[in-house]
Formats: C-alpha cells, structure tokens, sequence
C-alpha cells in the first residue's frame, strides 16, 4: 500500500518529467523552426545565384563573348 509521501515523490516525478518533455518539446519545436527558416533562405538564395547567371550569361551573350560563355558552361 502505497504511503501519502509515495505518492507526493511520483506526482512529483511525473510533474518533472512532464516540464522536462515540454522543454524539450518546445526545444525541438524551435530548432524545426529554425531550419524550415534556413531552408527557404538557402532556396533564395539558389534562385538568387540561378537569376545572377542568367544575367552574367545574358550579358556576355549581349557583348558577343561568345567563348568565354561557352567556356563558363562547360566548367559547371
């Protein structure tokens, strides 16, 4: 039979270990958060890089510098 102070300790123990689930819930909450954030940056900044050369590609095609395009597409 369980005594009154068996059962405080396991209330006790259930409410820290409820708190300690909670932060460590919010915790892994942030960091999805924080990479789901990180992910968009990175597809900005990939359209961002596809946009630039594009323009650099335009350009040079613009200028009639034919070979050093041909040459820039051959290396990537």
């Amino acid at each position: 039979m369980e005594t009154e102070q068996d059962v405080m300790v396991k209330k006790s123990k259930n409410l820290k270990r409820r708190r300690f689930r909670r932060r460590q819930r919010q915790q892994l909450e942030r960091v999805v958060l924080e990479l789901a954030e990180m992910r968009q940056d990175i597809q900005q900044l990939r359209a961002t890089e596809e946009s630039h050369n594009g323009s650099i590609k335009t350009l040079f095609l613009s200028l009639g510098d034919t070979d050093f395009v041909a040459q820039k597409l051959q290396v990537k």
